[in-house]
């Protein structure tokens, strides 16, 4: 079956592509794009203690204990980065408080606040449910596993967001914590590739993908 891009005239370029799909009113999809990327960022330094100290070990094997120490390592280098530590301090773009805000009303009404907060929760769950019905009808199986998995991760990094810190290691498992580094992850590729495009990249569609236009997204999930 003839892809989207095999429709396109010969000599298109990558730059040509970004605009045809995000330019005039649809660049609303792209200011969606770093206000998911700003969300992420956020939950991580609110979720930064946990993903610092959670136990990456998978077995006694010394690989498993060597690989382990490893992951370790990078995700505390992540979680103590210039970067994050100025998302946690002043990201003017998004505050927590002001989209959830039950903590904002607090003081003034606590029983009100609490029950915002529950019906705002159950509003999440009754999108994101929706959402993964919709996307099951998807025929690619490599799109619904990646589609899955970064709404897996952004559904993870809105609870991060609505529990105190001291409970989310409690609240999340294993495949949440992947989920969210595997979303992150694309989310930062997608804003740096959308800002190469933006300033006018020369690529052909039929040159090499993986060096024109990013990493590859047919791999399965990093775990």
């Amino acid at each position: 079956m003839m892809s989207r891009v095999d429709k396109l005239p010969p000599g298109t370029t990558h730059a040509d592509l970004y605009r045809w799909q995000f330019g005039g009113a649809k660049a609303v999809h792209l200011h969606n794009l770093h206000f998911a990327l700003a969300v992420m960022l956020r939950a991580l330094a609110r979720a930064s203690d946990f993903v610092r100290g959670y136990n990456y070990v998978l077995g006694l094997e010394p690989e498993a204990l060597v690989e382990g120490a490893r992951t370790a390592a990078l995700a505390h280098d992540v979680v103590q980065s210039e970067g994050l530590a100025a998302c946690s301090s002043g990201l003017p773009r998004f505050d927590a408080d002001q989209l959830f805000d039950a903590h904002t009303h607090a003081s003034e009404d606590p029983q009100g606040a609490g029950a915002d907060l529950v019906e705002l929760k159950r509003e999440f769950k009754g999108v994101f449910h929706n959402i993964s019905a919709i996307v099951d009808c998807v025929p690619c199986q490599k799109c619904r596993l990646h589609f899955k998995v970064q709404l897996l991760g952004i559904g993870t990094a809105l609870k991060w967001l609505l529990l105190p810190p001291a409970l989310i290691p409690l609240a999340t498992d294993r495949e949440e914590l992947v989920a969210v580094v595997n979303t992150l992850a694309k989310s930062t590729r997608a804003v740096s590739w959308a800002a190469k495009l933006a300033a006018g990249g020369s690529a052909s569609l039929s040159g090499d993908e993986s060096t024109a236009a990013g990493p590859a997204e047919g791999s399965a999930p990093a775990s």
